[in-house]
This record gives structure tokens, sequence and C-alpha cells, in this order.
């Protein structure tokens, strides 16, 4: 005999479930960050970042580098390819940015400071552990994402507006070509993610944390984060700040954080593909 109602069964179940497996992910998150048996033989001591060699000055020579770079890189877009605001071709010039920026800041320090390869994060394989680590972390914080984006939401209906799309997410939902999708989803789910664990947490984190220590390093980096993101979304990126300097902070590898954050941009796309179904 079917159920009148198989959503008043089903509902239930899918709660248990997300809750019994946050919860285990959530044990397994706190073992970890407390130094448990299995993370401690695995991942070894908590990293103190000694082997972060620049100075100080060094982030405010890639902060200023970027900042250049996109005025220079956004005024030749729009004057050469007539490329304004935001837009696919938008998406592709902070790709660009964001990789240019990369790769001059690891080789000005590598050369100008003798900076070795595991300061920004390289080094560790993505191996069974850390993967799951990874995973573990990441779902542990989708809660208090939730609440952050319900509480952006509230905060925008408190002055009678509506809360604006995330702009990678508005630039996907405007595009209708299968190849253009796929290669802005290949930004949002994979380019963008490492080059932004590189820039915020194995340079900025790393810098701020050698002078402020692990709690100063994970708000200040983590507000710098969401600060350069759209305004509507700066509370729920704060906390995705928050969680992927946690985890960098644990295992100083900027494979696991660019894990998590490719899983955090890849479920947002898939939603976006469901959706627009």
């Amino acid at each position: 005999m079917a159920l009148a109602h198989p959503e008043s069964f089903l509902l239930p179940v899918v709660y248990f479930v997300f809750f019994f497996v946050w919860f285990r992910a959530a044990r397994f998150t706190w073992a970890a960050l407390t130094n448990g048996s299995a993370a401690a033989k695995h991942f070894g001591p908590r990293p103190d970042f000694a082997n972060v060699t620049w100075p100080a000055t060094f982030l405010l020579l890639v902060v200023a580098g970027y900042v250049s770079l996109v005025v220079v890189v956004d005024t030749v877009a729009a004057l050469a390819f007539d490329l304004h605001g935001v837009g696919p071709g938008a998406m592709t010039v902070q790709a660009i940015v964001n990789v240019a920026t990369c790769a001059f800041a690891v080789r000005f320090a590598r050369r100008a400071y003798a900076t070795p390869k595991s300061a920004f994060g390289f080094g560790r394989d993505l191996d069974g552990f850390t993967t799951l680590y990874s995973l573990c972390g990441y779902t542990t914080f989708v809660p208090f994402m939730l609440l952050a984006a319900f509480g952006s939401q509230w905060i925008y209906q408190q002055f009678g507006r509506e809360a604006p799309v995330q702009d990678v997410l508005g630039i996907l939902g405007t595009v209708h070509s299968v190849p253009s999708f796929a290669w802005l989803a290949l930004l949002t789910v994979v380019v963008i993610p490492i080059t932004e664990e590189i820039l915020f947490r194995g340079i900025v984190f790393s810098t701020i944390r050698r002078r402020l220590g692990p709690a100063g390093a994970i708000v200040v980096s983590s507000a710098f984060f969401a600060l350069l993101h759209n305004t509507s979304v700066m509370l729920p990126v704060f906390v995705i700040g928050v969680s992927l300097a946690i985890l960098y902070d644990r295992t100083q590898s900027i494979v696991a954080c660019s894990a998590a954050h490719m899983i955090h941009n890849g479920m947002q796309v898939l939603l976006l593909v469901l959706v627009r179904r």
C-alpha cells in the first residue's frame, strides 16, 4: 500500500541522516583540532609556521600588486575587448589576475627570502586521511554557513531590500551556452578555489599568524577574505573563511583547503544546475 504523503516519512529520515553525518563529522574534526591520536599520528605536531620567512612588508607588496593588476587587466579588458562590469569575461579576468598574483608571489618569496614551498602549504599530498578531514571540516561548518546566509537575508529584509545573488552564481545563472557554462564552472570549482587558498591562507593567514597567533590570523584573514566578495555574502563567506583558516592552521596544507573550497563551490554549481533543469 502506497503512502499518501511519502514526504512525511522521507523528511524525518533526511533530517536524521544529515544530523547523524554532521555529528560524526564534527566529532572527527574536533579530534583532529585537539590533536587526537589519529590526527597526531597522521599530521604530526601542530605547525608553528616557522618556515614562513618573508616579512610583513611582503604581504603589503602582494596586496598592492594584486590591486594594481586588477586595475590594469580590467582597463585592458574594457578597452580592448569591451568587457565591462560583472559577467563571464570579468570572471575570466579575475581568474587570470589570481593566477598571475599567485605565480608572482610564490616565485618572488622563494627568490628574495629563500622561502620553502612548504611555507605556502605545498608538499602534503591529499591522502585518505587529509581528504576525510577536509570533508568533515567542511561538513561541520555547513550549519553555521546556512545560519550566516539566513542572517544576511534577514538583515537585508529589515532594510526593505532583497539580498543580491553572489556574483559567481549570478553570472553562471545568465549563461546558456554549454561550452561557456563549462568554462565558467571550471573556473569556479577549480581555478578560483586553488588561487584564493594560496592567497588568503598560504600568504595572508600565514603572515598574520606569525604576528597575531592562530586566533587573530583566523579572524583577520577571514574578514579580509569576506571583504573581497559581494556584500550580500560577506557574513557566510566570513564563516567559510574561518573554517578554511582553521583547517589550514592544523594542516598547513593548501591541498586540503583547496579540496574543501572546491567542494563548497562545486555544491553551489551543482545546485544551480539542478534548479535550472
